[in-house]
């Protein structure tokens, strides 16, 4: 799935930083995706391209058999260095 949704992604104007596996110390494994954006409007307009009806009814269905839908968490960060 990685193969097809990362390519994907950056064709709709996402740029992806990284992607990783974590396990924690209880064994919980995180997958953590870290994508960067020029600013506002253009992660809303990344986002409105790649969120279409193909990933509602075809991509979605397939992530929710590989992840817990109530587990994603996304968050707005930034550097601490801007």
């Amino acid at each position: 799935m990685r193969d097809e949704l990362l390519p994907y992604q950056r064709s709709q104007g996402m740029r992806i930083l990284s992607t990783n596996l974590y396990k924690d110390d209880k064994g919980d494994e995180f997958f953590i995706w870290t994508r960067e954006f020029d600013d506002e409007q253009q992660r809303q307009a990344a986002y409105a391209d790649t969120y279409n009806d193909w990933w509602v009814n075809e991509i979605r269905p397939q992530v929710a058999q590989l992840i817990e839908l109530d587990s994603i968490k996304v968050r707005q960060i930034k550097p601490l260095w801007l």
